[in-house]
Parts: structure tokens; C-alpha cells; sequence
């Protein structure tokens, strides 16, 4: 019986770390950056620029696809990021990064642990520039 118990608990608790995924991957991030919008294309397009994100057509300037396991992905269709790029008026370009289409199931966003490290780990490279 405390096997069971156990093994509710530990459902739950993932249940709710990839609803917390979910939600962390559906909220837009945006990074002003000090460069030509051509210049942040090229940044993003290289950041993406391996076999488990694939370039789709979307709502962006810019979109990709996640390909490849992550949690609920078995099930679920992968989620697409998309960035819009904007010039500002200081000579900089402002980058609008967000989870553009996805899928769910009880609450859980297929592949969001995927896009919540893809969308931080751009933001934190733009920012650093």
C-alpha cells in the first residue's frame, strides 16, 4: 500500500512540473538587443540551427518546430517558437519570442520542457549581446 501512495505522489508531482512547464513555455519573452534586426535574424536562425528543431511556416518572422521526445511528445504534436523582430528607434531591434502553436492533454503542453529551455537559453544569448 505505501508503494501505491508513493507512486500517486510521484505522479502528481510530475503532472504538476509539466503543467508548470506549460505555463512557462506559453509566456512571451522579449529582448532588446543592440543590433540590426538582420543581424538577430541570423543569431536566432543559427540558435535553432540543429536536428531537433526544424523551420516551419507560422505565425513569427521566424518559426521552428521541436522534433524529437520530450514530455508528452508521444502523444501530443510538438510545439513551433516563433520570434518577431522589430527596429527600434534608438537603432536596436526588440525580439518577441513565443510558443506559437502546441497541443495539450490534461493540462500538459506537449514538448514544453523543450520549449521553456529553448525560449530561456535564447533570451540569455540575445541579452548577452
Amino acid at each position: 500500500m505505501e508503494i501505491l501512495i508513493v507512486a500517486l505522489v510521484l505522479v502528481a508531482v510530475l503532472w504538476l512540473v509539466a503543467v508548470w512547464l506549460g505555463a512557462q513555455a506559453k509566456r512571451q519573452v522579449d529582448v532588446d538587443v543592440d543590433l540590426p534586426p538582420e543581424r538577430v535574424a541570423e543569431i536566432v536562425r543559427d540558435h535553432f540551427g540543429s536536428i531537433t528543431w526544424r523551420p516551419v511556416n507560422g505565425r513569427g518572422i521566424i518559426n521552428y518546430q521541436s522534433r524529437g521526445p520530450g514530455v508528452g511528445s508521444a502523444v501530443l504534436k510538438n510545439p513551433t517558437i516563433s520570434v518577431d523582430l522589430s527596429a527600434l528607434v534608438s537603432g536596436g531591434t526588440r525580439a518577441e519570442i513565443w510558443m506559437s502553436s502546441w497541443q495539450t492533454k490534461g493540462g500538459v503542453i506537449g514538448s514544453a520542457d523543450r520549449v521553456f529551455l529553448k525560449k530561456r537559453s535564447l533570451a540569455n544569448k540575445l541579452a548577452a549581446l
